[in-house]
């Protein structure tokens, strides 16, 4: 070591310059020290150190930095997501859906309201009931509780049993009386309602096991052709024979009705059509 560093300082010390040839011979020697007492390798090397160090990043840095890019570009997307994504729209209160109304029951015969104006009018008060209401009347009887109407009633019940005949002529004569105002307010009846109340009122009374509406008040219907012809024939033709009974001499009377019918053309039929 001593000689090696007795020539450097020569070299350094010495006043005449050093020729290439010497300098190409010692410069090899002096590279290839590790380390001397002037120039450590900390010094010699210090160069190729730095341009190491700015070409070659540490690898926890290069993972460092591609973490920090990888969560950028995915909040980069989380953010674009938010912005595309369409904002809810508030709810509005759903508004209650009207109720359906329940369908009107069909109205039949049984279901048909018939006002009082449009009922038929009542019948005549039997003969019994004209003689309770006079005998009531004449007794001034008022009964303040139902035992004592049943009693009343039982009472003038068998005062009625014990009239005569001639008694009891009175009252129904008084009915009678009653009978032709009662037809005419049938017919006007008849005549101004609706036919439709008076099957319904009928129907609705005898579904309740009352007398329904009188045969006279029941609306007609208008007789047929046929029937307008027989109707004529009636009073025209006479069957020949011996019959036991009417009923007999009514059945031949309808045969020959009904052959003299089926016998007869277009144009004489049409005379009992209108």
């Amino acid at each position: 070591m001593l000689s090696l560093l007795t020539q450097r300082l020569a070299l350094r010390a010495s006043p005449f310059p050093v020729t290439a040839g010497v300098r190409a011979r010692v410069l090899p020697v002096t590279m290839s020290l590790t380390r001397t007492l002037i120039t450590p390798s900390r010094v010699a090397f210090a160069a190729a150190k730095t341009g190491a160090t700015d070409d070659v990043k540490p690898k926890k840095t290069l993972r460092k930095t591609a973490a920090t890019a990888e969560k950028k570009a995915t909040n980069t997307k989380k953010t674009a997501a938010k912005a595309t994504k369409p904002k809810k729209t508030e709810s509005k209160k759903a508004v209650p859906k009207p109720k359906k109304k329940a369908p009107e029951p069909k109205l039949t015969l049984l279901t048909i309201k018939v006002p009082k104006d449009k009922q038929p009018p009542k019948r005549p008060t039997s003969p019994y009931f004209i003689f309770l209401a006079e005998r009531r009347k004449q007794l001034s009887l008022k009964a303040t509780s139902m035992t004592e109407a049943q009693e009343i009633s039982r009472r003038l019940a068998q005062e009625w049993k014990a009239l005569s005949d001639e008694q009891k002529q009175l009252y129904i004569e008084r009915h009678q009386a009653l009978l032709p105002e009662y037809e005419k307010a049938l017919k006007e009846y008849a005549d101004n309602t609706d036919p439709t109340l008076i099957k319904a009122w009928d129907k609705q009374r005898k579904a309740k096991g009352k007398f329904g509406v009188p045969a006279d008040a029941r609306p007609r219907a208008e007789p047929t052709g046929y029937a307008k012809f027989v109707r004529e024939f009636f009073k025209t033709y006479t069957p020949s024979g011996d019959f036991n009974s009417a009923i007999m001499k009514s059945q031949a009377t309808m045969t020959a009705a009904a052959a003299r019918w089926r016998s007869m053309s277009a144009e004489e039929k049409a005379r009992y059509n209108h």
